[in-house]
Protein backbone atom coordinates (compact mmCIF):
# COMPACT_ATOMS: atom_id res chain seq x y z
CA UNK A 1 0.00 0.00 0.00
CA UNK A 2 2.82 1.93 0.87
CA UNK A 3 4.50 1.73 -2.61
CA UNK A 4 1.56 3.42 -4.16
CA UNK A 5 2.62 6.33 -3.12
CA UNK A 6 6.40 6.73 -4.11
CA UNK A 7 5.27 7.72 -7.90
CA UNK A 8 3.28 10.65 -6.27
CA UNK A 9 5.54 12.15 -3.49
CA UNK A 10 9.29 11.87 -5.41
CA UNK A 11 8.96 15.11 -6.97
CA UNK A 12 8.54 16.47 -3.44
CA UNK A 13 11.53 14.31 -2.24
CA UNK A 14 13.74 15.64 -5.47
CA UNK A 15 12.88 18.83 -4.46
CA UNK A 16 13.82 18.68 -0.35
CA UNK A 17 17.20 16.73 -1.81
CA UNK A 18 17.77 19.79 -3.89
CA UNK A 19 17.03 22.85 -1.44
CA UNK A 20 17.26 21.82 1.69
CA UNK A 21 20.09 19.05 1.50
CA UNK A 22 21.64 21.35 -1.41
CA UNK A 23 22.83 18.32 -3.33
CA UNK A 24 23.58 18.40 -7.05
CA UNK A 25 23.43 14.98 -8.21
CA UNK A 26 20.28 13.61 -6.86
CA UNK A 27 19.74 9.40 -5.94
CA UNK A 28 16.26 9.26 -7.28
CA UNK A 29 17.63 10.65 -10.65
CA UNK A 30 16.65 7.36 -12.48
CA UNK A 31 13.01 7.35 -10.93
CA UNK A 32 12.61 10.73 -11.87
CA UNK A 33 13.99 9.72 -15.72
CA UNK A 34 11.83 7.47 -15.85
CA UNK A 35 8.52 8.91 -14.83
CA UNK A 36 9.78 12.12 -17.16
CA UNK A 37 9.93 9.85 -20.13
CA UNK A 38 6.10 8.11 -19.50
CA UNK A 39 5.03 11.15 -18.92
CA UNK A 40 6.48 12.70 -22.32
CA UNK A 41 5.50 9.07 -24.22
CA UNK A 42 1.95 9.92 -22.55
CA UNK A 43 1.59 13.29 -24.33
CA UNK A 44 3.21 12.17 -27.40
CA UNK A 45 0.49 9.50 -27.49
CA UNK A 46 -2.55 11.84 -27.01
CA UNK A 47 -1.18 14.84 -29.93
CA UNK A 48 -0.66 11.73 -31.94
CA UNK A 49 -3.88 10.29 -31.60
CA UNK A 50 -5.69 14.44 -31.84
CA UNK A 51 -4.27 14.05 -35.29
CA UNK A 52 -1.60 17.37 -34.23
CA UNK A 53 1.92 16.95 -36.35
CA UNK A 54 4.70 18.86 -35.38
CA UNK A 55 6.46 19.87 -38.46
CA UNK A 56 9.91 20.69 -36.72
CA UNK A 57 12.19 17.91 -38.63
CA UNK A 58 12.03 17.34 -42.50
CA UNK A 59 14.17 14.48 -44.25
CA UNK A 60 16.61 14.93 -46.24
CA UNK A 61 16.20 14.76 -49.76
CA UNK A 62 18.39 11.70 -51.97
Amino acid sequence: MVLQFIPAITPLLIWIEQKVIRSKYSALGYPVYFYTMNLALLIGWFRFIKGIKSGVWTPTKR
